[in-house]
């Protein structure tokens, strides 16, 4: 019979088989791999470990995913129409109306 174990991953409690390396528990957990990090009983974990680190009772795993970029949402979309605004203005030539070029009369 397989012994089990309990830890903690993201504040929640799992449990496991005693015997689990750290790719094989990540992909138990339905995690990609190549987009995590991994914080391992409070150290950064560099992958170049994970192969050799066996998961034991009471290891606490904190796992962030990576998220890669691109337009937002609304809130987003809109903070970056706001930033071509001001970049639009401060590129008026000096025949433009709000220019350099312009005096106050």
């Amino acid at each position: 019979m397989v012994e089990t174990i309990t830890l903690k991953l993201n504040g929640e409690l799992k449990t496991c088989a005693s015997d689990l390396k750290l790719p094989q528990f990540l992909e138990q957990q339905g995690l990609n791999s190549r987009l995590i990090a991994v914080e391992y009983n409070g150290e950064i974990l560099h992958r170049q470990f994970w192969e050799t680190t066996e998961i034991k009772q009471g290891d606490v795993l904190e796992i962030v995913t990576i998220v890669g970029g691109g337009a937002g949402g609304e809130e987003e979309q809109g903070r970056q129409g706001r930033q071509g605004e001001k970049r639009s203005r401060g590129r008026r030539g000096a025949g433009e109306a709000g220019g350099a070029g312009d005096k106050e009369k």
